[in-house]
């Protein structure tokens, strides 16, 4: 195995259904299987037999897993039918049991090594120690492992287990955070020194396999943020701040970069602000800041860009051995280099910026930088004013916009998301010549775009704006690997050029999953 395996946990209420999926390629991508035995004994107390069969279809080794309310389970059973399972588990070819500690001690030696767990949770460094001290006076030195997993209802307690887990002994502990504030945890134990990590089946041969434990993320998105095998002490970490998370597609999209330009290092999604993260420099070599922290990030760095300074925000961070040494904003710069690759002269041109968030401020600086004439509408006009444009106006008034029409149109709201909402452009703005560059990516043909092009407009998806963004974002949060890798001169044009590609593909991907 792997220095740190990844574990696909298989939570089935039948031999069969657990058959089915394994057929179905539930462990398709990972390691290790967990079988979650908490619906199946019945079944291997009258067919021990067919669990052998089952852990020798798994072609890989095999945890066996019992746990009740305590686990995010559903065995009712005592002591002695724990043990009676794990036995068998053990018997069947199983490589670990994984036992809760409060149950490690009736349930005893069961002829495997031993995952002693708790979920208890730990809201503190100390409370950390106290529960690792209790499970490793159960645990037999040199064998059985340790496995803490308490629930995180912030992300701040996730970055505190991560710092407290490069301190444990080498090879002996299980540490990740559970739910959705501690999901991170998982795709950055690894480097940590964390001997596991769980994750949920990707396919499961249409049995339903739900989650094992809250915050698991699916195989093959794990995979997709790893650019090869668990992230070591050797990877460049780095993680995206951001407040909702869980949609961001920067962690595929830096994934697939890193894969293909051969560089070793990883993007992690959190929850945690970005002054919170940097508690992990100088493990930390950057991070990606979205809302609605791009602005107090300023104030955690003593040199900036001058679009950063310009916008009063950032979106990037590099992180040296003593925290943040540098931000800057990378959007401003891309939606430039997006509407000059579609051939909009920018110099001298009549420019429409819809919406007055950070979008919307990168696009007024970018287009004033390139010699633009500025109009920005908002649903408030003190809003649309702030961003300094020549003229200010509400999006309500868009239908009685004064001459010279606008040629380039800048749509920076969340409007169009997901298909929902519509952009108030009157169709008549809409006319052939002019540029539309729609910041929305999801979906990449936005409304809005369609009706652009069907009025014979030229269109920009944004995903050529967050493309171009997430590079040269990615250059600077990633630079020390890629000097180690490329040295001074950096990656040879083919390699940006493949790294680019795959960026695109991971996106599109991305935005094809669930129907995004």
């Amino acid at each position: 195995m792997n220095a740190a395996p990844l574990v696909v946990s298989l939570l089935a209420e039948s031999y069969e259904s657990l058959g089915r999926a394994l057929a179905g390629g539930a462990a398709e991508g990972a390691e290790v299987v967990e079988f979650r035995l908490d619906h199946l004994a019945g079944e291997v107390q009258r067919d021990p037999a067919g669990l052998r069969a089952l852990t020798e279809r798994a072609a890989c080794p095999v945890i066996a897993a019992v746990h009740g309310e305590e686990g995010f389970g559903g065995f009712r059973g005592d002591a002695a039918a724990r043990r009676e399972l794990l036995v068998s588990a053990a018997a069947a070819g199983a490589a670990y049991v994984d036992v809760d500690e409060r149950f490690a001690d009736p349930v005893g030696e069961v002829g495997a090594p031993r995952i002693i767990s708790t979920h208890r949770g730990a809201e503190s460094v100390v409370e950390l120690e106290g529960l690792a001290a209790r499970l490793d006076q159960l645990a037999v030195p040199d064998r059985d492992l340790v496995k803490l997993a308490p629930a995180a209802t912030d992300a701040r307690q996730g970055i505190a287990l991560l710092a407290w887990l490069e301190g444990r002994p080498a090879r002996s502990t299980i540490a990740l955070a559970t739910g959705e504030a501690g999901a991170f945890t998982r795709l950055l134990a690894p480097a940590f020194g964390g001997v596991f990590t769980y994750a949920a089946p990707t396919r499961d041969g249409g049995e339903g396999l739900r989650p094992a434990a809250p915050g698991q993320l699916t195989v093959d998105h794990v995979r997709a943020i790893w650019p090869g095998q668990a992230p070591t002490q050797e990877t460049d970490l780095a993680l995206v701040c951001g407040a909702p998370i869980g949609h961001s597609a920067g962690p595929v999209v830096h994934g697939a970069a890193l894969a293909a330009a051969g560089v070793d290092g990883v993007l992690a999604p959190t929850l945690a602000p970005p002054a919170a993260a940097l508690a992990l420099a100088p493990r930390l070599r950057g991070l990606s800041v979205t809302a609605p922290y791009k602005v107090e990030a300023m104030g955690l760095v003593s040199e900036s860009s001058a679009a950063a300074r310009a916008l009063g925000a950032l979106n990037t961070i590099e992180v040296g051995d003593l925290g943040a040494e540098r931000g800057s904003n990378t959007d401003a710069p891309a939606i430039r280099a997006a509407l000059e690759a579609s051939g909009a002269p920018l110099e001298g041109a009549v420019a429409l910026v819809l919406g007055a968030g950070g979008a919307a401020r990168a696009a007024v600086h970018a287009l004033r930088d390139a010699g633009a004439t500025i109009t920005v509408a908002a649903r408030r006009l003190d809003a649309a004013a702030d961003l300094g444009p020549d003229h200010a106006i509400t999006l309500e008034a868009l239908g009685t916009l004064a001459a010279p029409a606008p040629s380039v149109i800048v749509h920076a709201t969340p409007l169009g998301t997901g298909g929902l909402g519509v952009v108030p452009v009157p169709d008549e703005l809409l006319a052939p010549g002019v540029v539309v560059l729609d910041a929305v990516y999801c979906p990449r043909r936005t409304a809005l775009l369609r009706r652009a092009e069907s009025r014979g407009a030229m269109t920009v998806e944004g995903a050529q704006w967050f493309l171009r963004q997430a590079w040269l974002q990615h250059l600077k949060i990633f630079r020390r690997g890629y000097l180690r890798r490329f040295g001074e001169e950096g990656p040879p044009a083919e390699v940006r050029e493949a790294a680019m590609a795959a960026m695109e593909r991971a996106l599109g991907h991305w935005l094809g999953r669930e129907g995004r």
